[in-house]
């Protein structure tokens, strides 16, 4: 497996300049898992950078990685659209078990342009909201699009580059300008079927030993687009499960340089706090094996990505807070992880796609070692002290 060490393609970095009374602290970020985290996404409170620097305006903040004395790009996010900035977030790599020191500091920045390596958007008059890093795409369908329900499509992709902008004009383009996105051009294709599944990794109820599904979502929100992190929610309309009604809220973020989504989705009812179980699935194609640890809350398929050869092999999975798993499901058109939770709380899980032509993951052993990976950094998060300059 590829996992690049150093793959900040596209980004340029930043040179700051602050004064001498312009104020600074260091930082420090350890990684305790006992495997390396390449493109390990840091996050710090804002309310904690703000006291610290001196109550800084949002854009002029800079972190500098010590080692190298680098400024590295950063994010600063409003994670609940009010107008105040929630957290900063930055990535680096980490060796198992290593500490790295980087210098927050407060000062008028000279930056050139910033090159995201992420991107999301709302597409009319599809009504579908698709989203990309700089590995894969996915997307999810709203009210407009027939014959689907509430999972995630795959796009393929095999260049580093966003795409998803480009691929929905070509394919909105009449007669010979069509670019169809079912078509490999040299970036990638759309070769995924979604249908009424679950996708790639979306969930639903799971009630008398069956799936759930609430729908098309009804209505989205964009929390944050780049350069490091596309954000966004999709809520979905009342629906009645077993007598009762819910409401579904999916918030759903993906990181540059990660094949995973991070999904945090809440079920709301009359009664907060009502036992729950939820099942996050991935639909079977044709020729695929499937594979589960639940020691490590992982499920994951691979096989072909459709039926011409040439398409090599697609794989997917999803991983689940162990805190929350209960057992995994293997179904004729679905595997299947169950969560348990309750009406009110929100449930995290992981879930996201590989393909071969990418260059990342070569066959099914690359991609769950991936995921036996994923599982083990989430459960070993990255500490971070503040300290002196």
């Amino acid at each position: 497996m590829k996992i690049a060490r150093n793959i900040f393609l596209g980004i340029v970095f930043f040179t700051a300049a602050t004064s001498a009374k312009d104020p600074a602290i260091g930082l420090t970020v350890k990684n305790p898992a006992s495997i390396a985290h390449p493109r390990a996404t840091i996050a710090l409170a804002w309310i904690d950078v703000y006291a610290r620097l001196q109550r800084p305006d949002p854009g002029n903040v800079s972190v500098i990685d010590k080692s190298s004395g680098k400024e590295i790009m950063l994010q600063v996010i409003d994670c609940n659209s009010d107008g105040t900035p929630d957290e900063i977030i930055f990535q680096s790599d980490f060796d198992a078990q290593e500490t790295r020191s980087f210098l927050l500091q407060k000062g008028t920045a000279t930056k050139r342009e910033k090159v995201s390596l992420v991107d999301g958007l709302f597409v009319e008059p599809r009504q579908d909201y698709a989203w990309e890093n700089d590995r894969i795409a996915f997307r999810m369908y709203g009210p407009a699009v027939p014959d689907v329900d509430n999972g995630i499509d795959v796009w393929t992709k095999r260049v580093r580059s966003l795409i998803v902008r480009k691929w929905y004009k070509g394919e909105e383009q009449e007669g010979a300008a069509k670019i169809t996105y079912h078509l490999d051009h040299g970036e990638g294709a759309d070769f995924f079927a979604v249908g009424k599944s679950l996708g790639c990794g979306s969930c639903g109820l799971w009630q008398n030993d069956s799936l759930r599904q609430p729908g098309n979502f009804l209505f989205y929100r964009t929390i944050a687009n780049g350069p490091i992190r596309i954000a966004f929610e999709v809520s979905y309309p009342q629906w009645t499960v077993g007598g009762k009604r819910y409401l579904e809220t999916k918030r759903i973020s993906l990181d540059a340089g990660s094949n995973l989504n991070k999904i945090d989705v809440t079920y709301q009812s009359l009664h907060d706090g009502e036992s729950l179980q939820i099942a996050a699935g991935i639909v079977k194609r044709k020729g695929v094996t499937a594979f589960h640890n639940e020691a490590n809350g992982w499920i994951s398929l691979w096989g072909p990505t459709n039926d011409d050869p040439v398409n090599e092999s697609l794989g997917m999975g999803v991983v689940m807070m162990k805190k929350n798993l209960a057992f995994v499901r293997e179904a004729k058109d679905h595997s299947f992880i169950i969560a348990e939770t309750t009406t009110g709380a929100t449930l995290t899980y992981y879930s996201g796609a590989a393909w071969t032509r990418q260059g990342d993951f070569s066959s099914s052993a690359d991609w769950n070692g991936y995921l036996n990976m994923c599982s083990q950094w989430i459960a070993s998060p990255l500490i971070v002290t503040y300290g002196g300059n």
